[in-house]
């Protein structure tokens, strides 16, 4: 379990001050799978819902109806996400950085795949640039699956004012891409249960859908 935030990657969040501890700390496992060790991390982020201060009570501090008010308790939780994001991202380096034992990361990262933040954890992006980043890399099991990718492009796993999103995502590492030359498997379909996000807010058992992805080793 990863409960406090790596030292390099605190910051000083407003009115706050030093960021050190994850709200929620992400869970670290190692699997055994048909005999290929698999490390999984699962992140809840802070949320972009404003942060507001409080008194040891829990009593409002500040006016939730000023709207300068709101933009700076939304700035704290951005500070908050950035850091929790930043220091898995350090976490994920260490584990993967010449290494070929796969990743899994996965949870709700409460923003959306192509965000500053899930981008943080993942630097897909860099990949483009520098192929060599590809050892510490991750990928969106929704972009890289064998089949079915048309599913992307209609899949959300939660609405927020009124438009659906995914901010429940699964990312791995190089070794599920079946083009690398350390592939030992690949993602052959993700695929989202969220029909029940469409009932009433009072019958949800919960406001987000369901991430699941099929991986298949390599014989």
């Amino acid at each position: 379990m990863l409960e406090e935030i790596l030292p390099e990657a605190v910051i000083d969040v407003p009115d706050i001050g030093p960021y050190q501890r994850f709200n929620r700390p992400p869970l670290v496992v190692r699997v055994n799978a048909y005999g290929q060790p698999i490390t999984i991390i699962t992140a809840h982020l802070k949320s972009k819902r404003a942060f507001f201060l409080r008194d040891k009570n829990g009593s409002l501090l500040e006016d939730m109806d000023d709207p300068n008010i709101r933009v700076r308790a939304k700035l704290r939780s951005l500070c908050m996400r950035a850091a929790e994001a930043a220091s898995i991202r350090m976490s994920i380096i260490e584990r993967l950085q010449h290494t070929h034992e796969p990743l899994i990361l996965l949870g709700d990262m409460n923003d959306v795949t192509g965000s500053v933040t899930t981008q943080l954890m993942a630097e897909t992006g860099e990949v483009n640039y520098d192929k060599s980043m590809r050892d510490i890399a991750l990928f969106d099991a929704a972009r890289i699956q064998s089949r079915y990718s048309w599913m992307r492009d209609v899949a959300y796993t939660h609405i927020y004012q009124g438009m659906p999103e995914v901010i429940d995502q699964l990312f791995v590492s190089e070794e599920f891409l079946p083009d690398s030359k350390f592939s030992l498997g690949q993602v052959e379909r993700v695929d989202y249960f969220n029909d029940h996000l469409k009932w009433d807010y009072a019958d949800r058992v919960i406001d987000h859908g369901i991430i699941r992805a099929k991986i298949k080793l390599n014989s």
